[in-house]
């Protein structure tokens, strides 16, 4: 299954590089969106449910913290 989607990502790859000449217009959006994901990775905090199971509570304590102050509880 895997190689046939790899064979059609291929031949897409080929149609935008060799017909298409308005295929760098089109990547543009996906560059825009990929790079705001990396970004709000690197900002993101780690789940409560991960810092509990690493016993890492206070930092599970913050996190909880940070979440109530996002949702408007006081």
């Amino acid at each position: 299954m895997f190689v046939f989607e790899s064979v059609i990502y291929t031949i897409i790859c080929l149609y935008f590089w060799l017909v298409s000449d308005q295929w760098k217009y089109l990547q543009i959006p996906n560059i825009v969106l990929s790079l705001f994901g990396v970004a709000f990775l690197l900002y993101m905090p780690e789940s409560p449910r991960f810092l509990v199971s690493a016993k890492r509570y206070d930092e599970a304590r913050e996190v909880f913290k940070w979440m109530g102050i996002r949702n408007g509880l006081p």
